[in-house]
């Protein structure tokens, strides 16, 4: 089931993003600015991950956010098929050397 749900994803036109999808709210202090007084502008949504040790970020357009949610949520129930096959593979290997033993 592992497999066959991670081929299907891969092979189904999913989208798979790394990082996380968060809100930020911009508070430009002006003076008088009633928005700012209320909590800031906004939300701006953007992915944020980690490149070479480095944060980084992408500016997310509005209307993108509930797809770039959902390809990050792809991604992480890949990782997910991907670590259960590996975990699975290493006992069939650790069986077959065994067997050679013998």
């Amino acid at each position: 089931m592992k497999k066959s749900a991670a081929l299907k994803m891969m092979g189904g036109g999913e989208m798979f993003l790394f990082g996380t999808v968060c809100p930020l709210r911009q508070k430009y202090h002006k003076a008088g600015c009633k928005v700012c007084e209320r909590g800031g502008h906004g939300p701006y949504w953007y992915l944020t991950w980690k490149e070479g040790g480095k944060p980084r970020a992408l500016y997310i357009r509005p209307g993108y956010a509930g797809k770039a949610r959902a390809a990050v949520r792809n991604m992480r129930r890949l990782r997910k098929y991907m670590l259960e096959m590996g975990l699975d593979n290493i006992k069939k290997f650790k069986k077959q050397m065994e067997a050679r033993k013998r």
